[in-house]
């Protein structure tokens, strides 16, 4: 509930090889449409649930710095 009291930008990152994923994304899918948060979702081609290869944390990286530079400036 303190994402609705401070709706900030939110990032959410998943790996479309994490087990976890597809019930993740329901659920925080659910939660940030009702009523509506400023929520991003993104998941990552081959990733497990820790980004553990080199080539997921790069892309974890580039992404997340473009979101932060992309939120800086709203």
């Amino acid at each position: 509930d303190n994402l609705r009291q401070r709706p900030l930008p939110i990032r959410m990152l998943y790996g479309d090889g994490d087990p976890e994923t597809a019930g993740s994304l329901t659920v925080f899918r659910d939660y940030a449409a009702s009523p509506a948060l400023p929520v991003q979702f993104r998941v990552l081609t081959r990733a497990d649930h820790n980004f553990y290869s080199l080539t997921h944390s790069r892309d974890l990286a580039a992404d997340l710095a473009h979101f932060v530079a992309s939120a800086d400036r709203r």
